[in-house]
């Protein structure tokens, strides 16, 4: 392969093929903005030292934010295909950390996107067996859920539905919590609270703990009115 200068393999392929990318892991995104840094040798042998990007709009998934920004390091990149103008691929994991904000009506947006919609209806799954208040079956996951408002305050994320078991009775519901850190990898619900009728029973529970798994380590998470803040550190994989 012979030796381009940086500046052609930034702006005439690195640029165009990492925005091609990012665009295929997103379902929307507005003023995406990336950069790129790498000395040409390195950059030739497909590692790139550092990208940065930064977005006033992203959707991932069906879930909205309304400003994400972030850097990844140590990248490296299939860049002989890229060069033949084949889709770029990652070839190791790398660490993506940065920051997203979410406002109430980016939560609200993403009421219908089914990463949410099934995170939602485990975790009230979840949240009724630890109270000990498990309903007969079928169980809940058998029922249909349609989240309808959401809501973020000072401290606590509300989602109010309606409940449809398999007899298609339909009942409203609501879910509650306040939101805090345990740690880089854990979420600590506290004070949650599921107000239900006869479909799901009504529970409070003190605390519960939602494990993040290895691959996502947030280390400030910030609610105001309307808002929430993250500083985010994310493992992507090939």
């Amino acid at each position: 392969m012979t030796t381009q200068s940086t500046p052609h393999l930034i702006g005439k392929i690195l640029a165009p093929a990492i925005q091609l990318w990012l665009r295929s892991q997103l379902d929307g995104t507005d003023n995406l903005k990336i950069s790129i840094s790498g000395r040409n040798r390195e950059i030739v042998r497909g590692y790139i030292p550092s990208v940065s990007l930064a977005a006033n709009r992203a959707i991932y998934q069906g879930l909205h934010f309304s400003q994400v920004q972030f850097a990844g390091n140590n990248i490296r990149i299939n860049l002989p295909q890229v060069l033949k103008g084949q889709p770029l691929c990652l070839l190791e994991t790398i660490a993506v950390s940065g920051e997203a904000v979410l406002e109430q009506a980016d939560l609200q947006a993403s009421l219908p996107s089914p990463l949410l919609q099934t995170a939602l209806k485990d975790l009230l799954s979840t949240l009724i067996a630890a109270a000990g208040n498990a309903p007969t079956q079928p169980t809940l996951q058998d029922w249909q859920i349609d989240w309808q408002n959401a809501t973020i305050a000072s401290d606590r994320i509300a989602f109010q539905g309606i409940v449809t078991n398999l007899d298609k009775n339909s009942q409203a519901i609501g879910l509650s919590a306040r939101l805090a850190l345990q740690n880089e990898n854990t979420l600590r619900l506290h004070d949650v609270a599921i107000d239900a009728s006869s479909l799901v029973p009504a529970l409070a529970l003190e605390e519960f703990n939602i494990d993040l798994g290895s691959d996502v380590k947030i280390s400030s998470l910030e609610l105001h009115p309307g808002r929430v803040s993250l500083q985010v550190a994310i493992a992507v994989n090939p």
